[in-house]
């Protein structure tokens, strides 16, 4: 494992061996020392280290000890108030004095052979994980959190809800679309969600990490902004944002308390129409035809319906922007209505062909588009998805190489 990904839980190993950490802290060393011989290894010394330093109890010879006593007679004997003072000191001086024994053998004695530090080959207790509660505060928002969470939902508005949280971990999966929002309020950050699952983490005094499983969220902190995307991670304090490990185990993430369908809109009600004597049909009026439409309005349009949940909608507006499109920008249009294809409207082997033949091309549409393909293979074939990306980093794209490890996937063992 890289000296990078090492670098916290390694800090934290002593504290974890003298049982000083909290609840969260403990499960995100226990999750890597699982995964990393190394950390396991100086785990186990520091362990075997503490135990042999609790067990180890001294024992001073009788004769000794009876020898130092008859020398510090004469200073214990009550004489006056001088005296009384300097018995008090004698004792001290015995008890100092039994302590040297440890360290100087008298004349004639064979010194006792160092106790053996015998090398601990127990297994490594890994306590249960942390006690978490499942609550569903609104009717569009499922929450995950840790027994110490402090969030405070309130929902000011059939389409907005508001939490503020202050401590504690949380996983929250926020159900978008018709203009609703949710907004999260922490130390040092200000969350604006549409719709995705993503996590939050808030300790008092520390950098608060925020998390993303899916979609995106947008992070406002000290006057500026981060859009922060799925599979990556910032944690935020006075010094402005930088990229945090994932400090949440995955089974949070994966809970299936997290799932549901998404809630039906009800339709509005239908009025009868009046009826209405039909009336003799004006001439129609000469009408210009209407202008063609402007391709990069019609990207910023499906980019926003896609934020907001309506994905289906999203790729007929790119749909019809192509007709338009030419030269660079019609290749855009074809990438990200490929990426809803692929992930949101559950048309992979279309986008799978779409990416495949932008893919041959150049420039930055191209690369974005093999990337995609990597990221298909992810979940359900990392060694694919692996492989893949080492193909294109091998081809000298080093974004690459760089999403092999964000997404985690240098740490898979796939045979050759």
């Amino acid at each position: 494992m890289s000296e990078r990904a090492c670098r916290g839980p390694r800090a934290m190993l002593m504290e974890y061996a003298l049982d000083e950490l909290d609840p969260l802290k403990r499960q995100r060393v226990e999750s890597h020392v699982e995964r990393c011989e190394a950390c396991a290894a100086l785990l186990a010394e520091y362990s075997a280290s503490f135990s042999a330093a609790r067990d180890w109890e001294p024992v001073i010879p009788a004769a000794d000890l009876d020898r130092m006593i008859d020398r510090l007679q004469p200073y214990t004997q009550p004489r006056s108030r001088r005296a009384v003072w300097w018995g008090a000191a004698a004792a001290g001086l015995a008890a100092a004095a039994a302590v040297v024994m440890f360290v100087v053998e008298p004349e004639g004695v064979a010194p006792e052979p160092a106790p053996e530090i015998v090398q601990a080959t127990r297994k490594i207790e890994i306590p249960q994980p942390p006690i978490v509660h499942r609550s569903q505060p609104t009717e569009h928002l499922r929450v995950v959190a840790s027994e110490d969470w402090n969030g405070r939902v309130r929902q000011e508005s059939p389409k907005k809800t508001r939490v503020e949280v202050t401590r504690g971990f949380a996983v929250m999966s926020f159900e978008g679309g018709r203009g609703r929002s949710l907004e999260i309020e922490a130390p040092e950050v200000s969350i604006e969600v549409v719709g995705t699952r993503f996590y939050v983490e808030a300790r008092p005094g520390e950098e608060t990490v925020v998390g993303v499983v899916s979609g995106k969220v947008r992070v406002r902190s000290h006057g500026e902004e981060s859009l922060i995307e799925a599979g990556q991670a910032q944690a935020f304090g006075v010094e402005g944002a930088k990229a945090a490990p994932e400090l949440a185990s995955t089974e949070f993430h994966d809970d299936t308390y997290l799932d549901y369908e998404p809630t039906p809109e009800a339709a509005p009600p239908v009025e009868p129409k009046p009826v209405v004597k039909p009336k003799p049909k004006p001439k129609a009026p000469v009408v210009a035809p209407a202008p063609k439409p402007d391709p990069m309005t019609s990207l910023l349009k499906a980019q926003t319906m896609a934020r907001e949940g309506r994905h289906a909608a999203a790729a007929g507006v790119y749909t019809e922007a192509l007709a338009h499109a030419t030269g660079e920008m019609r290749r855009v249009l074809r990438y990200e209505r490929a990426r809803l294809w692929a992930f949101e409207l559950d048309r992979t082997e279309e986008a799978r062909g779409e990416l495949i033949a932008l893919a041959k091309g150049s420039g930055e549409v191209a690369v974005q588009s093999a990337l995609t393909l990597c990221e298909l293979d992810r979940t359900q074939a990392p060694c694919v998805s692996k492989q893949c990306l080492e193909t294109l980093s091998e081809r000298g794209i080093d974004e690459a190489t760089k999403t092999l490890g964000r997404w985690g996937l240098d740490r898979f063992e796939c045979g050759s």
